[in-house]
């Protein structure tokens, strides 16, 4: 149980790097599925919030990580 919790801590450590606030990313899933949007930051649980562009006015969305890849 302890490793696999070690494990994870080390890959999320990993993805920290992948994306800095500010950075372009674009949304591979859902309704926004190939809309670009800016990564702000990592929250808990594995989320991340994004400011997306709807309607002339940006929004902060939560999503999974896995849900956004850098371009």
């Amino acid at each position: 149980m302890i490793k696999i919790q070690q494990q994870q801590t080390i890959e999320k450590m990993i993805n920290i790097c992948s994306h800095q606030s500010g950075d372009s990313v674009v949304i591979q899933t859902g309704a926004f599925k190939g809309q670009q949007a800016i990564f702000q930051n990592y929250n808990s649980n594995d989320r991340i919030a994004i400011l997306l562009k709807i309607i002339g006015q940006n929004q902060e969305i939560l999503l999974n990580e896995n849900e956004v890849a850098a371009i």
